[in-house]
């Protein structure tokens, strides 16, 4: 038989397209849209699609649809030959629809796996680095599903990381004092203190670094007290003696490091030696 001409089209399931899945580990509650056949799963959208709990539906579904071709293709006039032809191009897109779906969920199910390992990890190292035994369960396999058990691990993951968070935050505080003061001092920092990024963030390295922060703090403020009596001494001894402070560097760096702080008290302008300061440094 010849054809005027011959419609070429595409099963309406597979023209379709939708965005790749997320990465594994974000999202995950409400389940993310990972399955682009199936689309997103959000709770807004779950309440609008029907619900089918089994594929019992499917046979009727398929004998409808041949039913209704038959009828088609008689009217047109296909062949039984043509007919055949339509029906087992139709049964291989459900069939390659199908093997699309299970390897799409089975790609769903590595993400998930992927995202274990990775929190299960994270766990492990915050906790070494925190000095804590690791978390009862993380390490031995879940009896529940993997939704279940990955948002079980994330809850032990956010603990752990906000705790790791608390001890940065403590040690960079601290770090931030040791190496200011230091700097005034014009004294080297210790080994132990001179790395900006802490591996170790146990309770002893905190107390470590908050102690000498403290202890570095005083140090600069007896520096301080100390520096600013005899700066005051020396400009009361250069304006009764009536020297030109201009002439000599030293003379103007003395009487230029005192100010007024807001509430009226007598302090240092700066604790670093500069063109018009003394500094606390040991030059001072």
């Amino acid at each position: 038989r010849t054809h005027f001409f011959t419609v070429q089209r595409k099963p309406f399931f597979l023209m379709s397209s939708s965005p790749p899945p997320p990465p594994a580990g974000q999202g995950l509650a409400p389940r993310p849209s990972m399955a682009p056949l199936t689309g997103d799963l959000s709770p807004s959208r779950l309440s609008t699609m029907p619900t089918v709990t089994d594929l019992s539906t499917l046979q009727p579904l398929l004998e409808q649809t041949r039913s209704s071709l038959d009828q088609i293709w008689s009217q047109v006039g296909y062949s039984d030959v043509e007919k055949g032809a339509q029906l087992s191009a139709l049964m291989d897109s459900i069939r390659n629809l199908c093997e699309k779906k299970v390897q799409e969920e089975e790609a769903v199910m590595e993400q998930f796996k992927h995202a274990i390992d990775e929190t299960r990890k994270e766990i492990i190292e915050t906790s070494n680095a925190l000095h804590r035994p690791v978390p009862d369960g993380v390490l031995s396999a879940s009896e529940g599903t993997l939704t279940e058990s990955l948002e079980s691990l994330t809850d032990v993951a956010e603990s752990l990381r906000s705790t790791a968070q608390g001890a940065r935050t403590r040690i960079k505080a601290a770090r931030d004092t040791i190496m200011n003061s230091h700097a005034a001092l014009g004294t080297e920092v210790p080994d132990t203190f001179s790395s900006s990024a802490a591996e170790d963030l146990s309770d002893a390295v905190v107390g470590s670094y908050e102690g000498h922060a403290r202890d570095m703090a005083d140090k600069v403020a007896t520096r301080v007290d100390a520096v600013k009596g005899l700066v005051v001494d020396c400009q009361n001894l250069i304006r009764e003696l009536q020297i030109e402070a201009d002439v000599s560097d030293l003379d103007r760096r003395v009487m230029g490091s005192l100010a007024t702080d807001e509430e009226g008290r007598t302090t240092l302008k700066s604790m670093v030696a500069g063109e018009t300061s003394v500094g606390i440094g040991g030059e001072a």
